[in-house]
């Protein structure tokens, strides 16, 4: 805790620097500068340049136009600068499969390789009324020829998958045949690395610093398992690594379960490292947490969330309005929040010393949220 001599010297250090100017509105054909909100209990002063990726769907049902938005973000401070690039989907008359929770997560219905030459899209055709699924297809965009090419056409769902630069390759699971399978993103050529007798029921992807890339499913019969991947031979070793009945997310050998027992309201959050477990009684507003580094993880309560360590120590907090978790990258969280009866997005620091509106992308719109 800061102490009192601590909080005076701030003061007078911040009442020593120079105003700020405003940040005025500035358009170009490309271009938009956004003028940025900061909370005002949350003061601090930032120089570091951050960038970022914010896709957000773009529909036109009138006019039958389906595509996405390629934002780009620098964000200087409490400064915004953003670019659009816009992607149609071309003669695929079809919305993105699914939504995102988080981003070692299952379901970015969108992924770009690291020039952004190249988008790779998850869209389908469903009549979810009448119970029909018709396919669900993934296609790739040329952003340096504007054209859009099928790459493979599942029966059913494929809202779970990763794309690997290193060999070309987009890893997922086949609801139809229960299967782990990687696909040949240049000759569409598909093969099975794993059958299960069950579906899946959460699935992350983690590319490790070797290299390999490894597959962190859950499902209630198994419990936590752990493929991991050797890229360049496609080689699978298995690790059973928990048989829990509930699964929240996974971070360097450390497992974090929501736990609630609906029967005798007890809820519970916890964290195993091997056979180590630590619990302590939690009250959620959100089962999913969203890790920021190999020690600290995010959780969600109302209006509030917290940061929390491996041992279950709450390091900091912060509160907004309806306060959700869209995302979560190496630099930023970004979150969605209520402001004066308006739902909104912004990039939150990690330290939970300032928050940045992004006022031109919804959030019920974003569809992927990458650095740059």
């Amino acid at each position: 805790m800061r102490t009192i001599n601590f909080i005076l010297l701030i003061m007078i250090l911040i009442s020593g620097c120079s105003e700020k100017k405003d940040s005025n509105t500035v358009s170009t054909n490309r271009a938009t500068k956004e003028v940025s909100i900061k909370l005002p209990k949350k003061d601090s002063i930032i120089t570091a340049t951050n960038q970022f990726i914010i896709v957000s769907h773009n529909y036109d049902f009138e006019k039958d136009y389906y595509g996405i938005i390629i934002n780009e973000f620098t964000l200087k401070g409490t400064s915004l600068e953003s670019t659009k690039d816009y992607v149609s989907f071309g003669k695929f008359k079809d919305v993105l499969m699914g939504g995102k929770y988080n981003t070692s997560g299952a379901n970015y219905p969108v992924q770009l390789n690291l020039a952004k030459t190249k988008v790779y899209l998850s869209i389908y055709s469903a009549d979810e009324m009448e119970g029909t699924f018709d396919y669900n297809k993934i296609l790739e965009y040329d952003m340096e020829n504007d054209s859009v090419r099928e790459i493979y056409s599942f029966s059913d769902y494929f809202s779970s998958w990763y794309l690997s630069e290193s060999n070309n390759k987009i890893y997922g699971f086949d609801y139809t045949s229960k299967s782990l399978v990687s696909i040949d993103t240049e000759n569409s050529n598909l093969d099975t690395l794993y059958s299960s007798t069950t579906s899946f029921e959460e699935i992350e992807y983690h590319l490790r610093s070797n290299g390999a890339l490894d597959i962190i499913t859950f499902d209630r019969d198994n419990g936590v398992t752990k493929f991991n991947v050797n890229l360049k031979t496609n080689e699978l070793i298995i690790t059973a690594l928990l048989p829990l009945n509930s699964f929240s997310s996974y971070k360097s050998g450390f497992i974090v379960e929501t736990f609630k027992d609906f029967k005798n309201d007890i809820e519970e959050l916890r964290i195993y490292n091997g056979s180590n477990k630590r619990s302590i009684p939690f009250d959620f507003e959100n089962f999913k947490t969203f890790w920021i580094n190999d020690s600290e993880f995010i959780v969600i309560k109302e209006n509030l969330i917290q940061k929390i360590n491996t041992d279950l120590e709450i390091m900091n907090e912060f509160t907004s309005k309806d306060i959700h978790v869209i995302d979560v990258t190496s630099k930023s969280i970004i979150i969605s929040y209520t402001e004066n009866s308006i739902k909104k997005a912004g990039f939150l620091d990690l330290d939970f010393n300032n928050l940045v509106e992004i006022s031109s992308v919804e959030p019920n719109k974003i569809v992927l949220i990458k650095d740059k």
